[in-house]
């Protein structure tokens, strides 16, 4: 029996490195990089360089993100400007560092240098790249990082890119460590992301009515399933305990008043006002403005 052509071979699987491997022809356009709340960074060129429908499907992967996931602030908006060459999101306990691909724990939970401690980078699709902070052997998803394709180039792989950046949200550990039943990721699909002796590397896995078993996917965002002894014995097993170590030194507020807030006003104006002319563009209209509510 012949199998459909996207299920004759599965998508590649990058390796985990200890440098990014960021795309040349993006990087080479970079004149600054801008952050907004510390949550999410731009890397901005002299002129668009971007293809307007890449820069519609960022502003839109935003947007759903953080109706997901935790938001910096309540009033928290987010523009990618016109003349965006990479867009980052950075995960929840992290923040921004001064490059598209550089994130860091937040203060809060690192109180003292860990001495182990070493970041590491890995691919999910040729635009689409993870930043894990390694601790004690454990990989946290540090942050993501898009890179827009060119208008130079041709074809346009925005829902490729996008089942990309959901396989690096279900396969991350977040960071410190919490119960993964509770995460977004399982409770929308029954996923979770975990080192695997039997496979050599980290998996995803899905809960399924016969157990938990490997996810593998194929183009197109097709998956097909493998059974993991292992995986399913650890999942029957699975009790989560929280680690004394990650434990917040205080509570902190993300928009506190005065000062900060008068800052974040100000990115937030600085990007309107950048991408004012070109919204007014036909080709590439953004509609509404993203309100993270």
């Amino acid at each position: 029996m012949n199998l459909p052509e996207i299920f004759q071979q599965p998508l590649p699987e990058y390796p985990i490195t200890r440098y990014a491997d960021p795309v040349k022809k993006n990087q080479n356009l970079i004149k600054e990089f801008k952050t907004v709340q510390g949550v999410v960074g731009f890397s901005l060129a002299g002129k668009q360089e971007a293809h307007g429908d890449c820069l519609v499907f960022a502003q839109d992967y935003l947007g759903k993100h953080f109706q997901k996931y935790p938001k910096p602030a309540p009033d928290a908006r987010f523009i990618v400007p016109k003349t965006a060459v990479t867009v980052s999101v950075a995960m929840e306990n992290f923040i921004m560092g001064n490059s598209c691909q550089e994130f860091f724990p937040d203060p809060k939970y690192s109180t003292e240098k860990k001495t182990d401690s070493y970041f590491s980078y890995q691919k999910f699709s040729k635009h689409v790249q993870a930043t894990y902070y390694n601790e004690n052997g454990v990989p946290y998803l540090a942050g993501l990082c898009y890179y827009p394709q060119l208008v130079s180039t041709s074809g346009r792989t925005c829902n490729q890119d996008g089942n990309a950046l959901d396989r690096a949200l279900e396969r991350g550990e977040h960071f410190p460590a919490v119960d993964r039943t509770k995460t977004v990721a399982y409770v929308e699909k029954k996923r979770f992301g975990r080192f695997c002796k039997s496979s050599g590397g980290r998996v995803t896995v899905e809960v399924t009515g016969s157990g938990a078993k490997h996810v593998v996917w194929y183009g197109r965002g097709a998956v097909k399933y493998v059974d993991c002894s292992e995986c399913n014995l650890e999942n029957c097993c699975y009790q989560f305990m929280e680690s004394p170590s990650h434990s917040p030194s205080k509570p902190t507020l993300t928009n506190k008043a005065g000062k900060k807030e008068e800052k974040i006003k100000k990115e937030v104006g600085e990007l309107k006002e950048e991408n004012a002319e070109f919204e007014e563009e036909k080709d590439f209209d953004f509609g509404d403005d993203i309100t993270i509510a």
